[in-house]
């Protein structure tokens, strides 16, 4: 885990003084690094060239990284850069490439000579020189990493399918008679590219008005005018790997690997014809991958299926494993009695960490955490993910997750709209404005409840179908908080596959992927997720939903495979997921909460269209604010995200104000 930066400016042959042009101004560079310093407490680095390419067009780079030093403590210091020649290359790397080792050992017999003991940074630039663009094709890792090829004068952005961790990019491309083709700013976090953008043009990017309409009615998206994610969403999700060519600009090339990995260049176990001993054999193999680090290592255990299982696997392989569960207040929020069950049934040393002192302090930490954040992020799991992971730090600066295990073994009950209640919704589709008002009347309970789900399904399949069971403001409630909302195309999947695969490049990366990276990093922690091993995502991904689900059972196949291992509890129970009561939150003014909402919605300007680049209803916030306050109706997740768009803008309101 680090954070990783770069800027490339591009300058034409015939632009004045292009064979000379000047160094990118340090003060870039430092902006750059202070936006992503809270990445890499442990070192940070920074590497500079530049080239005239045969056209006569002059390049010059400049490439940032921040440490959290994880595999080879003395060694790994980045970036990280061949000896000085034309074919000189340098890397920024932020994640950890699982099967370096073997990596190193297959590239060693090739003729490589490494110069690190065992850093996974160095398995990077000697695979881009042996395999260049297929690079990717032999990788299992979670990664986002920047490379410089001097002798092709272009900066190549990789990463992950997943996209486990951020890379984003700002591009601003002048017009004629301006000095430059192109400059380009490529970081860890939307933030640091917007203050960059802001230093070199003199103004902030400023999102697009559709854009922005689909970011405030969804709870996540891209409002600081970037290009979202170099992987899993935008025009930069490009499978370089796959045998296409990777898109590529002046100087410039992004890639990728596609969503399966290629798991042939992988080596695995042998498999059979039981799916479920299969998964059971994939799951092993992929933790054990992910237990490699030079720092202690823990994991966090709900007492879920999912973290059960990576901790069941885990324990297999390091018999004196931590585990670390936080206990969240509130009724049908706790778990550690079901955590402190697995943990004695897996003989692991056990830790429970109290939330609740975390909780006096929800307000301060949720200001700091969108902050650092740099872009609003409506999921109200943030906290509690941030508290574990802090908690978890303590004892680990390696945390192993269960995430991913509900997108791959379809988890969610959303997903089982799709197949029969997929057919079901597209035929009462042209009845849609009494599903619509039936939804209106059925009154709300807690988000969790049954009434409240089925009311939102009404209300989907009479509005813009499957997109508004994920909208924080599904239609009608955008309708009423966004002047000039239009929607989408109504569309319902065919399948709970088809549901699960149209949210991996949107919800999966934007939100929940996300969220983890940077509630870990926050925490000062590296979070590995098993259960986006790229050969057992290849697997259990291609598997059909009624294997997957057998006789319905949300991730009854994974189920079968703890029912092997762990206690009854951790499986044959109501699904909980990892949340906290931010409705009661708000009402209370838990740990000032209530008082930072009041504070932040309910004056003149909360939400300046000028920031988010379109119009909020003031009417209708004070509305939602009020209902809920009172208790007459529940808001929570849809005041929190409003409160997180005002934490948000109230950062940049002053400096938008100032360029106006």
């Amino acid at each position: 885990m680090c954070g990783i930066g770069a800027i490339v400016r591009i300058t034409p042959a015939d632009a004045p003084g292009a064979a000379g042009s000047g160094a990118i101004p340090e003060a870039w560079l430092d902006t750059l690094d202070s936006a992503i310093a809270f990445r890499g407490p442990d070192g940070a680095g920074r590497f500079r060239d530049g080239v005239t390419l045969p056209d006569g067009a002059r390049v010059e780079v400049a490439i940032v990284h921040r440490r959290l030093a994880i595999i080879d403590l003395e060694g790994g210091a980045q970036p990280m850069r061949t000896p000085d020649g034309p074919d000189l290359l340098a890397v920024a790397f932020n994640g950890c490439v699982h099967n370096h080792r073997g990596l190193r050992a297959e590239l060693v017999g090739k003729g490589h000579r490494f110069s690190t003991d065992h850093s996974d940074t160095e398995v990077l630039l000697h695979g881009w020189r042996e395999w260049g663009r297929g690079l990717p094709e032999h990788l299992n890792a979670m990664a986002a990493w920047l490379l410089w090829d001097r002798a092709s004068g272009r900066l190549v952005a990789g990463g992950d399918a997943h996209g486990e961790k951020p890379l984003l990019v700002w591009g601003d491309r002048f017009g004629p008679g301006k000095p430059w083709t192109g400059l380009w700013v490529l970081a860890s976090s939307a933030e640091a590219c917007r203050r960059v953008a802001k230093l070199a043009t003199g103004h902030s990017p400023t999102p697009d008005a559709n854009a922005a309409r689909a970011a405030v009615a969804l709870g996540y998206g891209e409002l600081n005018g970037c290009v979202t994610r170099l992987v899993g969403n935008g025009p930069w999700a490009t499978p370089g790997a796959s045998g296409a060519e990777p898109r590529a600009e002046h100087g410039l090339v992004s890639l990728a690997c596609d969503a399966h990995h290629h798991p042939h260049r992988l080596p695995g176990p042998a498999l059979g014809t039981d799916p479920a001993t299969n998964v059971e054999k994939l799951l092993r193999e992929a933790v054990r991958t992910r237990l490699d680090a030079d720092v202690p290592l823990a994991c966090l255990l709900s007492g879920g299926v999912d973290s059960s299982l990576v901790a069941w696997a885990a324990s297999r392989d390091r018999p004196d494993l931590r585990t670390v569960c936080v206990r969240l207040p509130g009724e049908g929020y706790d778990e550690s009695p079901h955590a402190a069950e697995v943990a004695r049934a897996l003989s692991t040393e056990h830790v429970t960490i109290d939330a609740g002192q975390a909780a006096e302090r929800a307000a301060d930490d949720l200001v700091m955490l969108i902050g650092r954040l740099g872009s609003p992020l409506g999921d109200s799991s943030l906290l509690p993910t941030f508290w574990a992971f802090r908690a978890a730090a303590e004892h680990g600066k390696v945390v192993l997750t269960g995430d991913g295990g509900d997108e791959l073994f379809l988890g969610y009950d959303r997903y089982r709209a799709g197949g029969g209640v997929g057919g079901l919704a597209r035929g009462l589709r042209p009845v849609g404005g009494l599903l619509r008002a039936l939804g209106a009347v059925i009154p709300e309970g807690a988000a969790r409840s049954r009434r409240t789900r089925a009311g939102r399904l009404c209300r989907a399949v009479g509005g813009d179908g499957y997109a508004d069971l994920l909208r924080i403001f599904p239609s009608e409630e955008a309708r009423a908080l966004i002047p000039g909302w239009k929607g989408g195309e109504w569309w319902w999947p065919e399948s709970p596959t088809a549901a699960r695969n149209s949210e991996l490049g949107s919800h999966f990366v934007l939100d929940m992927l996300a969220k983890v990276d940077h509630a870990s990093l926050c925490a000062g922690v590296e979070a590995r997720a098993p259960m986006l091993d790229p050969r057992l995502w290849s697997y259990a991904g291609g598997l059909a939903a009624h294997v997957l689900m057998p006789a319905g059972e949300r991730k009854g196949l994974l189920r079968a495979v703890a029912r092997r291992h762990l206690p009854a509890s951790a499986i044959d129970r109501p699904k909980m997921g990892f949340a906290a009561p931010i409705g009661a939150w708000l009402r209370a003014d838990t740990g000032g909460l209530r008082t930072l909402l009041t504070d932040a919605l309910l004056g003149a300007d909360p939400l300046p269209a000028a920031v988010l680049g379109v119009e909020v209803s003031r009417s209708r916030v004070r509305t939602l604010v009020d209902e809920h306050l009172s208790g007459r109706r529940d808001h929570a997740q849809r005041l929190y995200w409003l409160l997180v768009l005002a934490i948000w803008a109230r950062g940049r309101a002053g400096v938008t104000r100032a360029e106006a």
